[in-house]
């Protein structure tokens, strides 16, 4: 088990801890929602929140934009960049940035790098269903399992 932390919050998380270089990869995804929503107003295209990238990018996948793609793969590019100063920041495992509309847009995976790390705190108001505990314990199943068969 993993926490999910969505684009959002990373953008949060590196603007509260002013990570390195986060700045380019907020301009990024800034511009692509710039884009997004003139594609959007372009083919006429309503329900979505202007400014909200993931919102942007349900409503092109919805209305099958021709750009859809190139926008996706610009925003998870930053936002695997974006995670992985994240991760390094915070000495945690990541495993990059994905859009999966409906299931929280844009998110990437945080986990702890050993089973006795503890959750940095400013991931831990990201993590309110537990998900970074049950992490642990899988590390510690993880680590017993290849202890135990070691010998084979």
């Amino acid at each position: 088990m993993s926490m999910q932390i969505s684009l959002t919050e990373m953008l949060d998380i590196a603007t509260r801890n002013n990570l390195s270089n986060f700045s380019s990869y907020t301009a990024i995804i800034e511009n692509t929602g710039r884009l997004l929503t003139a594609d959007l107003q372009a083919h006429n295209v309503s329900g979505f929140e202007p400014g909200d990238v993931d919102s942007m990018l349900e409503a092109a996948q919805d209305a099958k934009l021709p750009s859809f793609e190139h926008h996706v793969v610009v925003v998870e590019g930053a936002a695997n960049i974006l995670a992985a100063t994240i991760a390094e920041a915070l000495g945690v495992v990541q495993t990059g940035a994905t859009f999966q509309a409906g299931f929280g847009g844009t998110c990437a995976a945080f986990w702890p790098k050993t089973a006795k790390q503890p959750c940095p705190p400013v991931l831990r108001e990201c993590d309110p269903s537990g998900d970074w505990v049950r992490s642990k314990e899988m590390i510690q199943r993880s680590e017993h399992n290849r202890k135990r068969y070691r010998h084979y």
